[in-house]
């Protein structure tokens, strides 16, 4: 139609032709066409673009860029299915144009039907060295939609007896014999396969060959049989006259073996592979078939014999880098930019996974750290999240259960930036990436709109955001909605990856995000200085106060810069500065932003609940340019999404990312989350489909059988509280037992109030609390509330109150209050046995000899644990007292030393008890007969004797005045030495084990040592 078009039509007509990786529209023609300005311009190619939506919309964004500079007639050849999206996804652009609809001759339908088959399969097998292993055998196992259309324009052909090309008819038998694999008929699938293999060998197409022996050894087969198709699809392709290229095919059907776990197969192929590229020199690849040969071991279990495969890999890699680094052929330069890190990386992961089996837990982390730091997430996305799952499991076997968390998280944002998950639980969506073919594009690569923003309708709220934006005179937006609704993931997923590639008028655009505001002038001059930074304006200087960001924001503008200052989560900021002074320079920027500032906007994003913040803000600044802070210009609500919204993003969502549901399971899903309300929470659904896809499951019967979303919440509640560790998992379902009430509301609790509920639970032991609280809040769980003079922790959502109480937390509470009764009732007899067994020796001792210390001595013993005791049987407090009465009235004095002038200081006993020396204010040392008896006076202090002490034989003594000094004396009175050095009095003393040291203490500040030798 198009050859015809051009042979009738006079107008200079350029055709484009879009590639599957393609992502813009606008930008593609402009590169295509240069200034060039035809009389028209076709686009083809639009069906097969991988991302057709993002594309799409990044079109809707710039429609006045079409309009302004392309100035000819634009020709899109769509399908149905594009022409669908294009009203969904793109209506602003649409809507500009006219669509007509072309009905095929009838006398060259079925050649044209059988000629789309065949461009499929070719298309098959120019992307399959490079495609991911996953997405070839979802296709597989999808099939070819409407096939029978297919088979009856075949028929219709051969009716005709019109001429088939061979080609074109063993690419039909590989599609259907594919449909039949599908189908798992594969008795009928072999046959098409084996008509296709005989058509490739007589025509002596070798790719094609290996391509069909691959699919045919796909099928069940014994195992010689398929021992012999592998070895013959690596001997076909072994003789496509690129190396290269039969290389690349060797390596991705090893790949797609490694995935469906065919391990004999997957060994054969490798040993096959090794023998070839030995004999070709092939280093790279030789260092490949002993990594599939050490994946083969692994699954095996044989730890040893995969550490040695893996050593060899590594061993092999930096001479096959070295050597072919020089070469010159473009295909190897392209080959040797992402080779070596994804390589090494791949070979310290069977290594570090060799460790591990071999119970050398510290090593295996060495390895999978160095494997981490070797791979590059946006080039080897797969390989990165192998690396981060094996991580993870280890720090969790060691107990750093919150490295183990933070890299699990890691794991699921990776997984949803590349379309490898379809939900993503409580987390918030990031933009979305595209790999690249090389592992030097990273900083080329440009953040997408998240798949979930524009499948959920999200993209009109961008949509009204931008234009928002782009009206001169509007200068505050306030963005809310419920907790849980979506308002960050808007924001990080959607509105801020737009807005880094468009420019609004004539100025580029320079979006700050900032959601962290205990110190928010550094926090915000970083952000600013590090988006400068990006557009490749460089500060030679810190953006450290409020005056130097004014500065600059002020520099953006002579820039040509549109700045955006979004303040996320922004009730924080009251939370983080409740006292009002501490919010004067806050607000003395935002006025200068509002009322001031040229090209300059704002966004504030909170939760509807806090939207009376905003009156803080309008009391005290005077918003000239805003009439009504609340009014509805200004404010922008972002509510829950519709039930046929929510059925469409899940619908979209699974097939991205290759997880193909049932389409009644989906209707009966959007039913359930909706419920009475109507509309579906976006962060319930995100719960509910993480546990959907983490237990595959994909049916509706699968669902019934799991029971409800209830209990798929529940699931997602237990996955939670296991990451907190085994031995924490009773205390984290407590906490948040402890973060709800009986009215099912969610209070806020300080981690003081959490511990005090936990000890009247019975739990003692919480030191482990920090960890857990911390867990809970980045699962996104629990909601941290940053206040003075303590922060404040509640649950994020309502509707998890009922789950939490309804779980097995009320069944558990009671379990631990019965044992904390039936506990408390054996600590009763336990304190009753021993405070009686005390009191029993009292009054023993009493009986024996009433006016001895020693029944008085046990009674205090008795009365001291009766008073640490928590509880005690009434009777055993009665007895214990009056135990003691009975001692304390017994007691009789021995006798009384008296012969000191003012208080006594210190008193001390020789070491064999015969003696006493005391000293005293009066500035004497005395020394005693225990009878009694005064033996000795020694003067010699000009103030008070405060430290009295003996050395360990017993012939010394050491004395501390408060006249600064310390001195030693003979137990005859004689004076020894004098030691000086303190500036005051000297308040302690003592002599070290074997008298040989003398230390001494002063309220100088001071600890002295003398040495007596």
């Amino acid at each position: 139609m198009t050859e015809r078009l051009r042979e009738t039509c006079a107008v200079q007509i350029r055709e484009v032709v879009l590639k599957k990786s393609d992502s813009k529209l606008y930008s593609k023609i402009r590169q295509e066409l240069g200034d060039q300005q035809p009389g028209a311009v076709m686009v083809f190619g639009l069906e097969a673009v991988d991302d057709i939506d993002s594309l799409l919309a990044a079109t809707n964004q710039v429609r006045e860029e079409f309009r302004k500079n392309f100035h000819f007639p634009l020709v899109l050849w769509i399908n149905d299915q594009v022409q669908t999206k294009l009203v969904r996804v793109a209506p602003d652009f649409e809507s500009w144009g006219t669509t007509r609809e072309f009905q095929t001759p009838p006398d060259s339908l079925s050649y044209e039907l059988i000629y789309t088959l065949s461009q499929q399969a070719k298309e098959i097998l120019t992307n399959f060295p490079d495609s991911d292993p996953d997405k070839f055998l979802y296709e597989l196992n999808r099939g070819v939609d409407n096939l029978s259309e297919f088979d009856l324009a075949w028929q219709d052909l051969q009716h005709q007896n019109q001429e088939i090309e061979p080609e074109l008819e063993a690419i039909f038998y590989l599609m259907v014999g594919r449909n039949y694999y599908a189908k798992q008929q594969f008795e009928e699938s072999l046959i098409y396969f084996h008509k296709s293999l005989e058509i490739w060998q007589r025509i002596n197409c070798y790719d094609w060959q290996g391509m069909v022996l691959f699919h045919i050894g796909l099928c069940p087969y014994g195992k010689p049989e398929r021992q012999n198709l592998v070895e013959q699809c690596v001997d076909s392709l072994a003789q496509i006259f690129s190396l290269d290229l039969a290389n690349r095919f060797i390596t991705q059907f090893a790949r797609v073996l490694q995935r469906l776990q065919r391990w004999e197969d997957l060994e054969t192929l490798a040993q096959r592979s090794l023998t070839l590229h030995r004999a070709n020199g092939n280093s790279i690849e030789l260092a490949q078939d002993y990594g599939f040969l050490a994946e083969v071991a692994l699954a095996k279990l044989a730890w040893i014999k995969a550490k040695g495969l893996a050593e060899q890999a590594l061993s092999i890699l930096p001479t096959s880098f070295s050597a072919e680094s020089t070469a010159t052929l473009s295909e190897h330069k392209a080959k040797l930019d992402g080779m070596p890190s994804f390589d090494k990386a791949w070979y310290l992961l069977l290594f570090a996974i060799s460790e591990n089996g071999l119970g050398n837990y510290q090593e295996s982390i060495k390895y999978l750290e160095r494997a981490k730091a070797e791979t590059q997430d946006h080039y080897a996305p797969e390989l990165y999240i192998r690396i981060l799952r094996s991580l993870g499991q280890l720090y969790f076997k060691k107990g750093d259960y919150l490295a183990a968390f933070r890299v699990k998280q890691e794991k699921i944002s990776i997984e949803q930036q590349f379309g490898l998950r379809a939900f993503i639980g409580t987390g918030i969506l990031q933009p979305k990436r595209r790999r690249a073919n090389s592992q030097l594009l990273a900083l080329e690569q440009p953040e997408m709109v998240a798949d979930e923003i524009i499948a959920s309708g999200r993209q009109k709220d961008i949509n009204s955001l931008l234009e928002r934006i782009g009206k001169p005179n509007h200068k505050l937006t306030v963005l809310y909605g419920p907790s849980g609704v979506g308002k960050s993931s808007l924001i990080y997923g959607g509105l801020v990856p737009v807005l880094k590639q468009r420019a609004i008028g004539q100025r580029e655009v320079l979006p700050i995000v900032i959601r962290v505001y205990t110190d928010w002038v550094r926090e915000l001059g970083k952000l600013l200085a590090e988006a400068l930074d990006a557009r490749g304006f460089s500060l030679s200087f810190d953006l450290e106060s409020v005056k130097v960001i004014v500065q600059q924001l002020r520099e953006n503008y002579e820039r040509n810069l549109l700045t955006i200052l979004i303040f996320d989560q922004f009730e924080e900021f009251f939370f983080a500065y409740p006292n009002p002074a501490d919010r004067k320079h806050f607000f003395e920027l935002f006025n200068l932003c509002i009322n001031d500032l040229s090209y300059l906007k704002v966004i504030i994003v909170l939760r509807e609940e806090n939207l009376h913040y905003l009156l803080k803000i309008e009391r005290i600044i005077n918003l000239e340019t805003i009439s009504n802070i609340f009014a509805i210009d200004v404010r922008y609500y972002l509510g829950n999404l519709s039930i046929r919204n929510a059925a469409y993003i899940i619908q979209v969502l699974t097939e991205k990312s290759q997880y193909y549901i049932e389409a009644n399971l989906i209707d009966k899903l959007v039913h359930d989350l909706a419920g009475d309300l109507g509309e579906v929470r976006p962060i319930e659904l995100q719960i509910v489909g993480s546990k959907l896809q983490s237990n595959y499951i994909t049916t509706l019967a699968q669902y019934r059988e799991i029971g409800s979303k209830e209990k798929l919440l529940e699931q997602f509640l237990s996955e939670v509280i296991t990451n907190c560790g085994e031995e924490n998992e009773r205390k984290a379902e407590l906490i948040l037992y402890c973060l709800t009430d009986e009215n099912n509301t969610r209070p806020l609790k300080t981690r003081g109030e959490l511990y005090s509920n936990l000890s009247n639970l019975g739990v003692g032991e919480t030191e482990k609390l920090d960890l857990i609280l911390e867990i809970l809040v980045r699962s996104g769980l629990v909601l941290l509330v940053p206040e003075l003079p303590s922060q404040r922790y509640q649950l994020v959502h309502d509707y998890l109150v009922v789950f939490i109480r309804q779980q097995r937390s009320n069944a558990l509470v009671a379990e631990l209050l019965r044992a904390k009764e039936a506990a408390g009732r054996l600590e009763i007899q336990a304190n009753n046995t021993e405070i009686i067994a005390v009191t029993k020796s009292s009054e023993a001792l009493y009986k024996r000899n009433r006016e001895s210390l020693d029944p008085l001595i046990e009674a205090l013993k008795a009365a001291r644990r009766l008073k640490s005791a928590i509880a005690v049987e009434t009777d055993t407090q009665s007895r214990t007292l009056a135990t003691l009465q009975q001692a304390i009235y017994g007691v009789r004095e021995r006798n009384r030393l008296e012969d000191h002038d003012s208080w006594v200081n210190s008193v001390s006993f020789s070491p064999d008890g015969q003696l006493i020396a005391t000293g005293s204010a009066d500035g004497t040392l005395k020394l005693w007969h225990r009878d009694g008896k005064l033996l000795r006076i020694c003067v010699g202090h000009s103030s008070y004797v405060n430290s009295v002490s003996f050395s360990p034989n017993g012939q010394i003594l050491a004395t501390g005045s408060a006249d600064g000094t310390v001195k030693l004396w003979n137990i005859d009175a004689s004076e020894l030495i004098t030691f000086h050095g303190h500036e005051t009095e000297v308040t302690s003393i003592g002599f070290s084990p074997d008298g040989k040291v003398i230390v001494s203490g002063s309220s100088d500040g001071t600890v002295r040592f003398w040495n007596l030798l």
